[in-house]
């Protein structure tokens, strides 16, 4: 007598207890689970009980800029233990995922979006959630309790302007922010399609940057290349960025060239 076909998503949270329903379900519309080697893209069709289910592996964090930012932390020594953190640009929450696993005490969410924020971080009680908000619009005092220190992952605009900007809102004047060449280029050329391949043209793009914020107060101690490219291919650099210098610009011009010169080309 043939056994009893269960619904696949049943099957796979009886299978897979410690991966949330949504996250399942989100798999197997996307076409990434096979049942006996197939793709399967319908939650609810019938399996047999002992049929073969694969499926990718959980990812550690909820986005992929958890992996961006922790790569930073370790690097750096960055200490966010028992710190209360801003996350300017928070979007789904992967550098909130990995400041609260670091140790983290308080981490103020800021998107101008809505309803990105992963659901396990809407609701940990450690998270502050201020979607809707532009963080350029916030001053002191709008965000209780007041933040330690920063990161900063936003889209769709400069770090110029920016980066002094939430520097202000911290106690430390200190912060993490990665830098994406592609919102960074002034005079890019007319047929720029956004991502930024020639070398030369990162270097002159992440000096000028840097040259920029600092004239502006804020000063670049260290930078490091993503270990995880931009969804289009683009680098992407993480700086740890201070409202008092470190030191002096040649320095940090020779963070740049160092930074570039261990890019695999």
């Amino acid at each position: 007598m043939p056994k009893a076909r269960t619904r696949l998503l049943d099957e796979l949270e009886r299978r897979f207890p410690d991966r949330p329903a949504r996250e399942l379900a989100a798999l197997v519309i996307r076409g990434l689970v096979c049942v006996d080697g197939e793709p399967v893209r319908k939650p609810g069709s019938p399996v047999r009980p002992d049929a073969a289910l694969d499926l990718p592996a959980a990812e550690p964090w909820v986005s992929r800029g958890g992996a961006k930012l922790a790569a930073a932390l370790a690097a750096w020594r960055f200490d966010v233990r028992a710190k209360v953190m801003l996350d300017a640009g928070s979007s789904t929450g992967g550098f909130t995922d990995c400041l609260l696993v670091n140790g983290a005490a308080v981490v103020h969410c800021v998107d101008v979006g809505r309803g990105q924020l992963a659901w396990k971080l809407r609701t940990d009680p450690r998270v502050r959630e201020h979607e809707g908000v532009n963080i350029m619009d916030l001053g002191l005092g709008d965000l209780d309790p007041p933040p330690d220190r920063a990161v900063a992952d936003l889209s769709f605009r400069s770090l110029r302007g920016a980066a002094p900007a939430i520097l202000a809102l911290t106690r430390e004047g200190l912060g993490i922010f990665l830098c994406k060449p592609q919102f960074e280029w002034k005079d890019h050329p007319a047929d720029f399609r956004g991502v930024v391949h020639d070398p030369r043209d990162l270097a002159g793009i992440l000096h000028g940057l840097i040259g920029d914020l600092w004239d502006a107060g804020a000063f670049t101690r260290r930078i490091e290349p993503s270990p995880i490219a931009g969804r289009k291919g683009n680098r992407e650099f993480l700086l740890l960025v201070s409202d008092r210098p470190g030191a002096n610009r040649a320095a940090a011009s020779v963070a740049v060239e160092a930074c570039l010169g261990s890019l695999e080309v």
